[in-house]
C-alpha cells in the first residue's frame, strides 16, 4: 500500500495536471472556435495546393519538350486530415472543413482519372503492374469514405475507430510506390518485364499517349506517397528516411518516364515508319489514302507539321532516267508496300512569319521553264537569302510532279497524291509552284515544305535553352529532329531543372503535425492520460492540445 506521503504527491501532480491541461487546452480550442480565419487560411492553403498539382498535370500532358517532373504531394491537404484525427472538431466547424476536403477530394480525382479512360491499359492491367495500382487506386477510394466520416464523427470512441481504419486501408498501399519503382527500372538480368519500355512499345511512341502515361503514373506515385504520409503520421512516426525514400521514388519513376519520351523523339521515326505500313491500304485510291495517314500523323505524332505522299512505286522507281519518273521527292522517307508507296516528310511546328519572304526568294530561283525534275537542283544551286540564309537552308521537303490523279479520267495507274498539296491557313508552309512536265511541255507543279521562324532563325536550339547552368543540367538535342530539352542532374528536375528535390522532401514533410514536433510537453501529457483516469470532458479536451498545427 502506498504511504500517506505518496498518495498525496500523486494527487497534487494530478490536480496540477488536470489544472495545466484545462487551462492551456480550453483556451486554445476556445481560440479555435472563435477565429474562423484559421480555417479560411487552412482551406486556403489546401486550395493552393490542389492548384499547384492540377496545373503541374497539365504542364505534364501539354508538355511541348520532354521534362523531368513530379507531382508534390499536397502537404496541407494531410495536415488537414491528422488534425482532425487528433483534435475533436465542433459540429460548427465540420462543415467548413468537411467542404474544403470535399471539394479537393473532387477537383483532385477529375483531373487526376479524367484522361485515363483514353488510353488502351489492355498491356498494363493483364500484367503484375496491375497489382500495385489497384492496391493504391483502392486504399484511396477508401480514404477518400473514411476522411469525411472521420472529420464529422464527434464520438472520441467511433473516431478512434475511424483513424484505426485509415491506417489499415493505408498500410495495404504501403509497399507499392516501391514495387512501381522497381518494374519502371528493372534493368540486366531479371524476371521483371521493364515497364517502361513495355510502355513505349505499346503506345507505339505516340508522344500524347507517353505524355498521359507519364501523368498517370506520377498520379500513381502521388497518391501512394499521399497515402504513405497519411498513415505514418496517424501513427505519430517521423522519419527522415521515409521522406528521402519517398521523395527518391518520385524522382526515380519521373526519370524514367521522362527517358521514355525522349527516347521516344529520338528513335520516332522508326514507328513512324511502322505505323504507316500499318495503314496502307492497296485497294484504298491515292488521295484518301494521303489524307488517311496525314490525318493520324498529325493525332499519334502532334509535335510535327506533316506532308504525306501516296502513289504507285513503279511510276517513280527510274534511277538513271529520272525524267521517266512521274514525280520526284526530295526529304521525304518513303515507305513501300505491295504496289503503292507512301512517303513522308515533317518538322516541328513553329509560327510562319518568314514564309513570304522565302515564297520571293524561290519565285526568284524557278522560272516556269525549269522541268519539273531539276526544282530540287536548281533551288540547292540557288544563290538567292532570306535572312542571310541560303534558300536551301529554308525548307524541310519538296514534291515535284508531273501528273497526278487529277490529270488522268483512269487514275489506277498514274495517280500520285499528296497531302497537302496547297498552301491554306491550315498550312501556311506549303507553297505550289509551276514547272515544265518536259522541255517546252507546261503543266507540272511542284510543293516546298517551308521551315518554320524558329528552325530557320535558330542553328541550334539549345541557345535559347536555359538549363540552370552546368550544376543543374545540360541541353540535348535530339537526333533528326528540331527538338531540345533539358536534362537535369541530381536532385534538380523541371522543364528547366529550376526545381530542387529538397522542395519536393519539405512538400512532404509539411504533412507531418507541427505539435508534434514542436511542443515537448504533448507527447509527455498523452502518455501520462494513458494511464491517468480522467473525466471524458477532460480526454476530448486532450484531443485539442494540438490546435496550433492548424495554422
Amino acid at each position: 500500500m502506498a504511504s500517506p506521503a505518496l498518495l498525496l504527491l500523486l494527487l497534487v501532480s494530478s490536480s496540477l495536471l488536470f489544472s495545466t491541461m484545462s487551462v492551456s487546452s480550453s483556451s486554445n480550442w476556445n481560440q479555435l472556435q472563435k477565429t474562423p480565419e484559421k480555417l479560411d487560411k487552412l482551406k486556403e492553403g489546401t486550395k493552393k495546393a490542389g492548384k499547384v498539382i492540377l496545373e503541374n498535370i497539365d504542364t505534364i500532358r501539354l508538355a511541348v519538350t520532354p521534362f523531368l517532373s513530379l507531382i508534390p504531394v499536397c502537404g496541407p491537404l494531410i495536415k488537414m486530415i491528422v488534425d482532425a484525427a487528433l483534435l475533436g472538431l465542433s459540429k460548427a466547424n465540420t462543415n467548413p472543413v468537411l467542404g474544403a476536403l470535399k471539394s479537393e477530394f473532387d477537383s483532385l480525382n477529375s483531373k487526376l482519372d479524367k484522361y485515363h479512360g483514353e488510353l488502351k491499359w489492355d498491356t498494363w492491367a493483364s500484367s503484375a503492374f496491375h497489382k500495385p495500382e489497384k492496391n493504391i487506386e483502392v486504399a484511396w477510394s477508401r480514404y477518400e469514405t473514411l476522411v469525411p466520416s472521420l472529420v464529422k464523427e464527434t464520438n472520441e470512441q467511433k473516431r478512434e475507430k475511424f483513424k484505426q481504419e485509415i491506417i489499415s486501408v493505408c498500410s495495404k498501399s504501403q509497399d507499392a510506390p516501391e514495387t512501381l519503382r522497381k518494374y519502371l527500372t528493372a534493368q540486366g538480368t531479371t524476371l521483371t518485364e521493364n515497364l517502361g519500355k513495355m510502355l513505349a512499345d505499346h503506345v507505339k511512341c505516340h508522344e500524347k499517349d507517353i505524355r498521359e502515361f507519364t501523368v498517370f503514373i506520377a498520379k500513381l506515385i502521388y497518391k501512394g506517397n499521399t497515402l504513405n504520409q497519411l498513415c505514418y503520421n496517424l501513427k505519430q512516426i517521423t522519419s527522415e528516411d521515409i521522406v528521402n525514400q519517398e521523395a527518391q521514388i518520385a524522382y526515380d519513376s519521373a526519370s524514367v518516364m521522362f527517358q521514355i519520351h525522349k527516347n521516344c523523339i529520338s528513335h520516332s521515326m522508326k514507328y513512324v515508319i511502322t505505323d504507316v505500313k500499318g495503314l496502307i491500304d492497296n485497294t484504298k485510291n491515292r488521295q484518301e489514302l494521303a489524307k488517311t495517314i496525314r490525318s493520324f500523323l498529325s493525332e499519334a505524332y502532334d509535335r510535327y507539321e506533316w506532308m504525306v505522299v501516296a502513289f504507285i512505286t513503279k511510276n517513280s522507281g527510274h534511277k538513271r532516267s529520272r525524267s521517266l519518273n512521274k514525280h520526284v521527292l526530295t526529304g521525304f522517307t518513303d515507305v513501300p508496300k505491295g504496289d503503292v508507296t507512301v512517303s513522308v516528310a515533317r518538322q516541328v511546328k513553329g509560327n510562319y512569319t518568314q514564309a513570304g519572304k522565302v515564297i520571293q526568294a524561290i519565285k526568284s530561283c524557278i522560272s516556269r521553264s525549269v522541268v519539273c525534275y531539276k526544282v530540287e537542283k536548281t533551288l540547292r544551286e540557288c544563290q538567292q537569302h532570306v535572312n542571310r540564309l541560303q534558300v536551301s537552308q529554308t525548307y524541310t521537303a519538296i514534291h515535284a510532279y508531273r501528273k497526278n490523279g487529277h490529270d488522268s479520267y483512269d487514275a489506277k495507274e498514274d495517280e500520285v497524291y499528296a497531302d497537302p498539296e496547297n498552301p491554306s491557313a491550315e498550312a501556311p508552309y506549303i507553297y505550289t509552284g509551276e514547272c515544265q512536265k518536259s522541255p517546252g511541255v507546261k503543266g507540272g507543279k511542284f510543293v516546298v515544305m517551308i521551315k518554320s521562324d524558329e528552325e530557320m532563325m535558330t542553328r541550334d536550339p539549345c541557345s535559347k535553352l536555359n538549363c540552370g547552368g552546368p550544376q543543374r543540367g545540360t541541353c540535348f538535342r535530339m537526333v533528326d529532329t528540331f527538338v531540345a530539352m533539358c536534362e537535369c542532374k541530381l536532385p534538380y528536375y523541371g522543364k528547366n531543372c529550376e526545381q530542387n528535390l529538397e522542395d519536393y522532401k519539405r512538400a512532404l514533410e509539411s504533412a507531418t503535425d507541427e505539435a508534434l514536433q514542436g511542443n515537448p510537453n504533448s507527447a509527455v501529457i498523452s502518455s501520462n492520460l494513458n494511464i491517468i483516469p480522467v473525466h471524458p470532458t477532460t480526454k476530448r479536451v486532450k484531443s485539442k492540445l494540438t490546435d496550433s498545427s492548424v495554422s
